[in-house]
């Protein structure tokens, strides 16, 4: 069969913009949850409308470490997923 051939090394565009897609997608994650973690300790606002705070910092910190987690492992292996 003749056609083009894609080189295994080399990444397509959908692969790249998929790959930005997800880093963008736990980037945003990180801000978030470190902009929830600011606002519960370094201000009383937004502690009144939740009184179980203590839950909510603990699921944010929770989603700011699976949010790195998955930055880093995504990182790591950048070259196994795109080649």
């Amino acid at each position: 069969m003749k056609g083009k051939s894609i080189s295994a090394s080399t990444p397509t565009p959908t692969s790249l913009m998929l790959y930005k897609a997800a880093m963008s997608h736990f980037e945003s994650q990180k801000n978030e949850s470190l902009a929830i973690l600011k606002v519960y300790f370094q201000s009383s606002l937004g502690v009144g409308d939740h009184p179980n705070f203590l839950d909510e910092i603990k699921k944010a910190a929770i989603s700011l470490s699976e949010a790195e987690e998955a930055l880093l492992s995504l990182e790591k292996y950048k070259n196994d997923i795109l080649s």
